[in-house]
């Protein structure tokens, strides 16, 4: 039988989302985090990078869910009812682009509706079907789990959507073939074991074998609710598909690419490794460690060791980012840079993760005495690695690590507990997504997005599945208003080129050095160009580079050609390429020297001030806050003397941003709890010359901000009742040529 009979999505003013074919680039967001210098000799280097679904407005892919029920006999009475429940909350959440079908399965399976378009009638329809289920007779996962395949395999319209099945079971396979061994492609399955009884080794299998997809541990059935809900706030904002990302080593090579289970490819020839991670989530983040092995250098230099590339495909087009060049400062110095926090962190997350696995195998092999060493091996871990009590993740990498040796005490706990405990937490760490586990389902929620959190809050008071609950429309307006992203918007409203680079060569003099933040610089030789790659530039927005030179000797005076200056960058998928800027200086015999400008000091005053913050901050990290103060105070120095201009606003700033800083710097605890995210936040600000809220005054420092920001600021201010109208990007627009003094060219 083909199940081609799923419904088509017809669209009306209720669905969710509006511009249904509106998917735009810039969907997943790259961070690099990586030591900014290397030894001369040979050393091991490592890169973390971090991959974050970014929703770019409400444009979410549409979802063909298939929900996957046990009706055999021993999910009778409470389990079936909780069950239901569970169900009607899924369908509640579920909006008009979205489709659902329900396959239950006992000694067979069996389809109780197609993809059904998710309307008022279908709603109704569907909670009927949910309401009339029975328990009775075996338990055959492989025929319910095969039927819920078919029906996503011969669906008729498959364009732009994402899919999932959800499948959930309590007891033991005891008919038809083993589960484990279908294949189920791309599709991502999410299974549940509810109850005391169900089959860990199976559904743990059945998701593993899945592009994506988890195993929840429900021992409590009255989780079940959450525990779906979890799953399906993945699910509804997913912003990316078949998310890839290849990592390709320059002057170095790769030893090992660490990113869970996701499968991996490798070219020899090309030296690069391909990670394929399937769909991600709005704000899910996938943490990639690459560990780099760095030849001898001769001569301290600037080194490419890492280019990293992305896709995904979104609204059925393909996506590929700009390339994103790791650069390490070879250096001769003695003291060595130490290791990044949060790489240390995630090291330890792996670390302690497969140690559960480690012990999960000793337990299934009946070594009890063996597995409770490593738990305790894995516990002296986190307390000495990374002692962080403030940090949530290392709190939760403790907790459960805890309740894995809790459930480890017995051979019975271990196998009605502690196995589906362990494998829960195996996929979950594995894939980097939320899996519940566990009894209380709040303590452990690593990698939960904000979404997963709203939903928990309203499963835990759905108690009444006669009442309503909040739309999808309403939670992703939910998310926008918390988002702290959502400031940066006004800066993404009005990029007006991308790819923008800037490429300077000597002429006659050396370039000892380019100042351009933290942007990647490549160098094709000793003697050749720098270019620095800026990416989108915003209106108004103004990116400061200083090119430091070495001029040789003059033999008399005259003018001499020093720099050349191009640049390029795209716009409306058209590539321009500025006429070259060529920098002459008069050499003169003069005795008396041009004093600098005033607009290069002030530029290095910044520079300067920003790397002694770093520095100060590596210092406090260090619990040194002693030092940290003194360097806060060598910033503070340097602002009052170099240049003395209380009458320009980034000089007044800088001060302001120093003085806050040495406030949250005076007590350890300030420090963690304020200070850090302060300081981490201005050191982005400054390497990237683009403004980024921090303190509990974001009017005051204002570094880099556009007149559109500025006028958000107002308008978010005055943002009380969000039934009123907002002006729209047209206004705005308007107003900005309103306000602009060089509008009268056109």
């Amino acid at each position: 039988m083909s199940f081609n009979d799923d419904e088509p999505i017809v669209a009306s003013q209720d669905v969710s989302g509006g511009k249904l074919a509106a998917f735009l680039a810039g969907k997943t967001k790259a961070t690099i985090i990586s030591k900014t210098t290397a030894p001369l000799e040979e050393s091991k280097f490592k890169v973390m990078l971090e991959l974050t679904g970014a929703e770019s407005g409400n444009d979410r892919f549409g979802v063909d869910l298939v929900m996957v029920l046990d009706v055999s006999g021993s999910m009778g009475g409470e389990k079936l009812e909780k069950m239901k429940i569970a169900m009607l909350f899924m369908i509640k959440k579920l909006s008009p682009i979205d489709r659902l079908s329900i396959v239950t399965f006992n000694e067979g399976s069996q389809r109780l509706c197609p993809l059904r378009q998710i309307t008022e009638n279908s709603q109704g329809e569907i909670e009927n079907l949910v309401n009339s289920l029975v328990a009775n007779g075996g338990t055959n996962i492989s025929a319910g789990l095969q039927t819920g395949l078919k029906v996503l395999n011969d669906r008729r319209l498959t364009s732009g959507r994402a899919v999932g099945i959800m499948l959930m079971s309590n007891g033991q396979q005891n008919e038809g073939g083993d589960a484990a061994q279908v294949p189920v492609g791309n599709v991502p399955v999410y299974t549940f074991g509810f109850g005391a009884d169900h089959d860990p080794m199976v559904l743990n299998a059945i998701a593993n074998n899945s592009m994506g997809g988890t195993f929840s541990d429900v021992r409590n059935q009255d989780n079940l609710s959450i525990a779906f809900c979890q799953c399906l706030a993945g699910l509804l904002p997913v912003v990316v598909q078949d998310l890839k990302l290849t990592v390709t080593q320059v002057e170095s090579t790769i030893v090992k690419v660490s990113a869970g289970n996701y499968p991996q490819s490798k070219e020899d020839a090309a030296g690069s490794v391909t990670v394929s991670f399937g769909d991600l989530y709005n704000k899910e983040v996938r943490k990639v460690i690459v560990d780099l092995l760095l030849p001898a250098a001769s001569s301290p230099a600037l080194s490419d060791v890492l280019n990293i590339t992305y896709t995904y495909s979104s609204g059925g087009k393909l996506f590929d980012a700009n390339p994103i060049i790791v650069t390490v400062s070879r250096t001769g110095r003695t003291s060595v840079e130490p290791e990044r926090e949060e790489v240390m962190i995630e090291e330890n997350r792996l670390r302690t993760a497969q140690m559960i696995k480690e012990s999960r195998v000793m337990a299934d092999d009946k070594k009890l005495d063996g597995a409770l060493e490593k738990l305790a091996e894995a516990q002296s871990l986190l307390e000495n690695v990374v002692n962080d009590e403030s940090n949530p993740l290392i709190k939760m990498l403790k907790s459960e690590q805890q309740q894995m040796s809790r459930l480890t005490k017995t051979h019975e706990i271990y196998e009605k507990q502690g196995r589906p405990f362990a494998l829960s937490s195996e996929t979950s760490h594995d894939r980097q997504r939320f899996a519940a586990r566990g009894d209380d389902v709040e303590t452990v929620r690593m990698f939960a997005t904000p979404r997963m959190d709203a939903y928990l809050e309203q499963a835990k008071s759905f108690e009444d599945p006669s009442k309503p609950l909040p739309s999808v429309d309403e939670d992703e307006k939910q998310d926008r208003a918390a988002d702290p992203l959502a400031r940066c918007l006004a800066g993404l409203l009005t990029v007006v080129v991308q790819d923008l680079k800037l490429t300077v060569t000597q002429v006659e003099s050396t370039i000892v050095k380019v100042s351009a933040g933290n942007y990647p610089q490549s160098k094709e030789d000793a003697a050749g160009p720098v270019t620095v790659s800026f990416g989108d530039l915003y209106s108004k927005e103004v990116h400061k580079v200083i090119v430091d030179l070495l001029l040789p000797a003059a033999s008399s005076p005259a003018p001499s050609d020093v720099l050349d200056i191009t640049y390029t960058y795209s716009s409306g998928g058209k590539l321009f390429d500025a006429n070259p800027i060529i920098v002459t200086v008069s050499r003169t015999s003069r005795t008396s020297v041009e004093p600098e400008r005033a607009e290069v000091m002030i530029e290095e005053n910044r520079l300067r001030t920003a790397q002694m913050k770093k520095e100060s901050r590596v210092m406090a990290d260090d619990k040194k806050l002693d030092g940290a103060l003194e360097k806060l105070a060598e910033a503070q120095s340097l602002l009052e003397n170099v240049v003395n201009d209380e009458s320009n606003p980034l000089i007044k700033m800088l001060k302001s941003e120093q003085q806050q800083m040495s406030r949250l710097t005076k007590t350890h605890e300030i420090y963690e709890k304020q200070g850090r995210p302060f300081a981490l936040s201005s050191e982005t600000s400054h390497d990237r010359q683009r403004f980024a809220a921090r303190g509990d005054d974001v009017e005051k420092v204002r570094m880099f901000t556009t007149p559109r920001m500025d006028a958000y600021l107002e308008q978010a201010k005055s943002f009380e009742d969000p039934s009123k109208p907002l002006p729209s990007v047209d206004d705005d627009e308007k107003q900005d040529l309103a306000a602009d003094p060089l509008a009268c060219v056109l």
